[in-house]
């Protein structure tokens, strides 16, 4: 399968610095060092702002970086399903806190999210055992019903 990456990871293992952005000063700060450091890419999460004023701070680290380094978001103002409408021209991934893939339940919000980021050629990152989420008695099987839907389940 074609890699749908501007950045090839290849096959070699790669860390995706987090980044809880404050500011634009602060994220592109930080951004600088996660690519000094070699890293391919960053995830940029906003965690005391609404993603209104997130937005121009993620389209300015895409500028700042050319296209060079991967950009991820999670946003944790936005439901999972409205995120890929939010995102800024530019972005690579998108995390979500929840997935929508639980034991035992209909997967049809999971479906329509992964036809969303398919369509908009975004890595897709899913959370399917994470906080603030229905307990999961069995993980293989959560992770085996999301492993078609996910680019990584987290």
């Amino acid at each position: 399968m074609e890699s749908k990456l501007k950045c090839n990871f290849g096959q070699s293992k790669i860390l995706l610095p987090v980044i809880h952005v404050d500011n634009q000063d602060q994220a592109m700060k930080q951004c600088a060092l996660a690519w000094m450091a070699k890293c391919k890419g960053v995830f940029l999460i906003n965690h005391r702002m609404r993603y209104t004023k997130f937005n121009p701070i993620i389209e300015a680290v895409i500028k700042e970086f050319d296209g060079d380094m991967w950009i991820g978001v999670n946003y944790l103002d936005v439901p999972a399903l409205k995120a890929v409408d939010k995102l800024p021209v530019g972005v690579d991934g998108l995390w979500v806190d929840n997935a929508y893939i639980h034991q035992d339940e209909p997967i049809n919000d999971a479906l329509e999210m992964w036809k969303k980021l398919q369509y908009a050629s975004l890595m897709y990152f899913g959370s399917v055992a994470f906080k603030h989420q229905k307990v999961v008695t069995n993980l293989e099987q959560v992770c085996k019903a999301a492993a078609p839907l996910l680019d990584v389940v987290t």
